[in-house]
């Protein structure tokens, strides 16, 4: 490159013109798709019967992000069993349990929506891994309420808090529903956890686990049965690692798209006060197409 200094100002030389140009040129385009993203998910969340929350972000690269209401606090449904999992790999990072240790359900960790564990009885344990598989392939109610009672909610909520996420909170078990001791979470926190984990499992160094852990975790992930919501925009054959979450008037999805790939971005997409949960679920659909179509 070549440089000279004329009267005090730094003047570049043809080439190194020529290059930094070509830089902004490379720039622009991923931040105009970036906001024609914007534009388009704005127009999909509209004609949703109900409040819609967006966060999407590549990985890496150019790190291009979708934001809609993302700080906005909504039900965490199901999608906060994610914390639950990031309190075991914490916990067994410390040496504190492994993957093979019994925990034992409570009489009232047993309730409805329970494909698994459904019929446990108190006192009757399995393994730390079976509940954890459970609990996140098939949302098992009963396997995590099991793990809330075997963490407790002081020890989730403080490995919520030193990831970084501001606005969610683990205040009841699954099940039991408050309207005062509601759990709650944004679109940023649930991103920003997914992050870590997808970042985490490549070997960069973040607060949440080691990348045995996070990679342990996206396996777990990986094996979701739930693909109704962010699966149905995506190409056949692109790996998805999500968690959903619903409530009556409320559908949830966030997920790693394509983890360990060469383009990983990480979409949630949370929705409340529906009036349809079919057109909430098609919503969910059509906004992960076009963030696919852009990020990808």
């Amino acid at each position: 490159m070549h440089a000279s200094l004329h009267g005090g100002v730094l003047t570049l030389g043809r080439p190194a013109f020529l290059a930094g140009a070509a830089s902004l040129l490379v720039a622009r385009p991923a931040q105009a798709d970036s906001q024609s993203a914007r534009r388009a998910v704005e127009r999909i969340a509209d004609a949703i019967p109900g409040q819609v929350a967006v966060f999407a972000r590549q990985v890496s690269g150019l790190e291009e992000t979708v934001a809609l209401n993302a700080d906005e606090i909504f039900p965490a449904a199901s999608i906060i069993k994610l914390a639950i999992m990031v309190t075991a790999y914490r916990a067994i990072e410390r040496g504190r349990l492994s993957l093979a240790t019994p925990i034992a359900f409570e009489a009232r960790d047993v309730v409805g929506g329970s494909e698994t564990f459904g019929s446990a009885r108190a006192g009757e344990t399995a393994s730390l891994g079976a509940l954890l598989r459970a609990m996140i392939r098939q949302s098992d109610n009963s396997a995590a309420n099991a793990l809330v009672d075997r963490f407790g909610f002081a020890a989730i909520n403080d490995a919520v808090a030193q990831a970084g996420l501001r606005r969610t909170r683990l205040r009841r078990y699954f099940m039991y529903f408050s309207t005062v001791h509601e759990n709650v979470t944004t679109a940023r926190d649930i991103g920003s956890l997914l992050l870590q984990i997808e970042r985490g499992a490549r070997g960069e160094d973040v607060p949440l686990a080691s990348r045995g852990s996070c990679r342990a975790m996206i396996d777990t992930l990986l094996g979701q049965e739930d693909r109704e919501k962010i699966a149905p925009g995506l190409p056949p054959g692109v790996p998805l690692a999500n968690k959903t979450g619903e409530l009556p008037g409320a559908r949830h999805d966030a997920g790693i798209v394509d983890p360990y790939g060469t383009r990983p971005y990480v979409l949630v997409v949370l929705e409340k006060n529906l009036d349809d949960q079919e057109l909430g679920v098609a919503g969910i659909n059509r906004i992960s197409r076009e963030i696919y179509r852009s990020f990808a």
